[in-house]
Parts: C-alpha cells; structure tokens; sequence
C-alpha cells in the first residue's frame, strides 16, 4: 500500500534524526513530533507518486494486490469445467509441476519454492533467505524449526513445520522430493566458495527478489494447464500469501496473534516488542489451520522406523542410493540428519498418491523404485516380492503408522467438552496410547518371526543343498572305490 511506503520512509528519517544525525540543524531543538517544512511537502508528493504508480501499473508491480487473485489450496467444487478460476488452485499447479519434471527443467525445485513459500505464508521471494544453519528439530514440540526472514523489515521468527495428507502441500515430502531429485544438498566448489553451503536454494542466490518473485510466478502459470491466458495473468507468487491468509483466517477461533506469528505481520500493538518471535509454538496454531487441523493439536511427524527396526540397515542403504549430501549437518548422526529422514518417511508415506495422480514413470516415483531395484530392497515379511512392491509395502506401513498417531493426537487436542466427560476423556487417551504401544510391538514381533522364518528357510536351503553336495560325493567316492578295486583285482 503507498501508506505502507510512507510509512518506512518516516522509520527511516526517524532513525537519521536519532541515531546518525541528531544534532543536525533540521533536527536541532526540536520534539520528535516535529518535522521539517521539507519533510512535510515531500511526504505528500511521495505519497501522491506512489498512488499514481499504483494506478498506472497493473500485472506484479503494484502495491496493493487488489488485481491479483487468491490461489487457494483446492477448488475441488465440480464446476471446473465451467469456470477457469475454478481449475486454478495449489494443487492443480503442484500436480502439473510433478507430472512435467524432469532432473533438467527444474519443475522439482520450482515445487519445492512454492510449497516453501506457502506453508511459510511468506512473501514472494523471502524463500530465498532459507538459511540450513538457523534450522534445529525442536524435540519437545517434535517438529523442525526453520526461522523465516521478513524480505520488507529483515525481521527473522520462528517457523514450525507440520505435515499434510495431501503430497503437494507436505513441506516434507516437498523438500525431500528436491533433495532427492535436483540434489538439493550437494554442493560443489563454486556454492562452497560463495558462501552458499547452507542456503537452502542456491540457485535462488543470483539476482534480486524480485527476480525470484517473477521465477515463482512464471512456475504458477505455467502450471495452470487448459486455463485462458487472460485468466492466467491474474495469478502470481503474490497469490499463494494472499490465499493461505485467507484459509488461516477462516479456521474456527483463530485469532489475530495467531494468524501474525506465521506471517509476520505487526499488530501495531506495544506487545509486539515483548513477544519470543523465535519461538515455533507460536507459529503451530496458524500452521494447524493451514493444514485442517484443531489449533491446539500437537505436531504429528511420519516416522520411517515404521517399517521395523530390524530394517534399519536397508532404510539407511536407501537413503543412501537417494541423496547426495554435501551440506554437513545433514549427514549421518549429524543435528539436520532427524529432519532428512522425517522427510524421507514422508517421500515413502505419499508414494501410492504420487503414482494415482501422477503416474509411477514420473520423476519422483521412478526415482524412488529405482533406488529400491539398485539396492535390491526386500522385506522378510513379504517373501517373492519385487522392491517397488517392498517400497508399498512400507508405504502403507509408514502411512498407518502415521495415521494412528494423528488419530491419538487429534483426541487428545478435542479434549474433555464437559467435567463429567473428563475421566472418560482421560480413559479413551490412555486406552489409545495402549493400542498404539500394542501395534508396535506386534509389528516388530511380525518383523522377527518373518525374519526367524527367512532364516529357517535358508538354513533348510543350505541342509538341502549339503544333502546333495553329500550325496553327489557318496557316488563319487563309490565309483572310485569301484575303479580301485577293479585296477587291484587286475594286477592280481
């Protein structure tokens, strides 16, 4: 808005006369309200500049976004066939993206921006200050916080991220999707040497935002296949913040500080100074919302260990064959690592989805079932099975899992409605906690006796296989028995 610009403009002399230039003569003797006469002509020629420029431009450069629409998660309303906005959503443009990606044209990356950017609920092109060294995985809210850096006012705060049931909108996945196929966390000697071992996008690094904002906006349309092109125009990277405010601030009893703490926004109150702003709780309820869940409910993470432990050795070859990892603290036991593999569960848990709508010869899925032929992937427990069958198999494994923990979560976050309903609340949570522990440990006992039964099965092997070895030589020995004796009996 031009008020906004006005508005730094005045932050800014504010911060000459106080701190650079005090005793300037402008500035001498008087009050802090007081201005000079050619601040006061120059404020209202500025901000009649800035309305004009508003009025004259229209497309990506204008202030106050009133000519570009919303790009909601889903339209999913049965008429788009009818009404070209209908067919322009998140998904529709995230699908195209995977549906058209290939390791050269960047379609991967350019998904994994937009999801970035959207989850964040952050302006066009802040993706690009995405720093590796500022994330952490917090352990007692059991997610990843990956602080975001206002592009307008430098500002940084906390930003928690959760998951979501549909793949295009899973940061997770996302990201892992862009490390796995556009080797996001390899680095080679001209990154390294330009500071970039620990940005998150180094090919977002050369030129400005806006630069980065028109790269978003070109994925965007692009991605909206069948749509007229004058429809098309409409949407741009300013439309991904403009629609994830709007669903954040439809969600039941979502309130002003919590949509502000995810995007960023002031309050234009005197507690705004006193607030943690890199605290990642006070991103979760707006992220909740974001992502169709109660407020209060706590982070929920797909967990990889779901496919048993005992296959821990082939879940790390996997990873292995999948991601060139040339940022340290993503390696093996490293700090970041925890955040890699919550990643990769999640590649494994939206497999099925990612291969209905998109195809399994898409990049993402060939990928993942040619890793698993390459190592040769296989489960006791599914004997005969070829390794894209093993790599479902653990999809759906991964998926429950996840599932029951959601379920258990979103329990607890409904809570009691009434003090009579306390203790059967109280009851269902620790009944749901039992079942879940039950689940564990029948699917590790499955793995084990699955395991003891291979193992039995290949001693058998091997006994059969001495038998013959046995036999063969039995016949052997006997016919050179036979020749001895016969050569003895003709020398007698």
């Amino acid at each position: 808005m031009p008020g906004t610009l006005v508005g730094y403009i005045g932050k800014h002399l504010l911060y000459i006369r106080t701190e650079i230039a005090p005793n300037h003569p402008d500035f001498r003797n008087r009050s802090i309200d007081d201005y000079p006469t050619w601040y006061t002509s120059f404020r209202a020629e500025f901000e009649n500049a800035c309305n004009r420029f508003q009025l004259n431009h229209n497309g990506d450069e204008i202030f106050s976004g009133h000519d570009t629409h919303a790009l909601y998660r889903s339209n999913d309303n049965g008429k788009a066939g009818n009404f070209p906005h209908a067919k322009c959503d998140l998904k529709r443009v995230m699908i195209s993206l995977y549906k058209h990606a290939t390791r050269q044209n960047q379609k991967m990356e350019q998904a994994a921006w937009i999801c970035d950017t959207a989850d964040a609920v952050g302006r066009p092109g802040e993706c690009k200050f995405g720093n590796f060294s500022e994330w952490y995985f917090d352990w007692l809210l059991n997610c990843p916080n990956t602080p975001w850096s206002e592009s307008k006012t430098l500002k940084k705060y906390g930003m928690c991220r959760i998951c979501d049931d549909f793949f295009g909108f899973d940061w997770f996945r996302d990201m892992g999707a862009f490390f796995m196929c556009q080797d996001g966390l390899a680095r080679d000697e001209d990154q390294v040497r330009k500071g970039q071992m620990n940005a998150v996008f180094p090919n977002l690094q050369v030129g400005s935002n806006n630069n980065v904002t028109k790269k978003l906006t070109n994925a965007i349309r692009s991605s909206l296949d069948g749509v007229p092109n004058d429809t098309r125009q409409k949407y741009s990277a300013k439309s991904i913040r403009k629609g994830m405010i709007t669903e954040i601030a439809m969600a039941s009893f979502i309130t002003l500080f919590m949509v502000v703490a995810r995007t960023g926004h002031a309050t234009g109150a005197v507690v705004d100074a006193y607030l943690d702003a890199m605290n990642p709780l006070r991103s979760l309820p707006a992220a909740n919302a974001l992502h169709g869940n109660a407020l209060n409910m706590n982070p929920v993470m797909p967990n990889i260990d779901a496919v048993g432990k005992g296959n821990r050795q082939q879940v790390e070859k996997l990873m292995d064959a999948l991601f060139l990892i040339g940022v340290p603290d993503f390696q093996r036991g490293q700090k970041l690592n925890i955040i890699l593999e919550t990643c990769f569960a999640s590649m494994i848990r939206h497999l099925p989805e990612i291969v209905r709508l998109c195809g399994g010869h898409c990049l993402f899925a060939s990928t993942l079932f040619n890793a698993a032929e390459k190592i040769g992937l296989t489960d006791a427990r599914f004997p005969g099975q070829d390794p894209k069958s093993v790599l479902l198999e653990w999809s759906k494994m991964v998926g429950d899992d996840y599932k029951v923990k959601f379920d258990l979560k979103n329990v607890e976050a409904m809570g009691p409605t009434t003090q009579d309903s306390g203790a059967m609340y109280k009851m269902l949570s620790h009944v749901a906690g039992d079942v879940k522990e039950l689940k564990n440990e029948k699917k590790e006992q499955e793995l084990q006796v699955a395991n003891l039964k291979a193992m039995v099965a290949y001693q058998n092997q091997e006994i059969s296989s001495l038998k013959e070895e046995l036999k063969k030589e039995r016949a052997r020995t006997k016919s050179l028995l036979n020749q001895f004796y016969k050569k003895f009996q003709q020398k007698r």
